[in-house]
């Protein structure tokens, strides 16, 4: 298998250190742009983490005054929706 294919194949599933750098990016970068946007619920493609995991989708529900992430998701044919407000 050539490495291309063996990265891509170890991205079907998520290990505790993507989880991690996924939901720290999320409240790092995306809650105030969802903040300014009056999200309550929604799924976000995951590519604000980085092009590996543009095939992932977080979803997420308000709680609070901030936001809570309710599932990762694998999804190939998932692709980025620009939040530039």
């Amino acid at each position: 298998m050539a490495e291309n294919e063996l990265k891509a194949e170890a991205l079907l599933e998520l290990n505790a250190d993507d989880e991690a750098l996924i939901m720290q990016l999320f409240y790092e970068r995306m809650v105030p742009l969802l903040e300014r946007a009056d999200a309550r619920i929604g799924t976000l493609n995951c590519r604000f983490a980085g092009d590996a995991y543009r095939h992932w989708n977080l979803h997420f529900c308000s709680a609070g005054s901030s936001f809570q992430i309710t599932g990762l998701e694998y999804d190939e044919t998932s692709d980025e929706l620009s939040l530039d407000l």
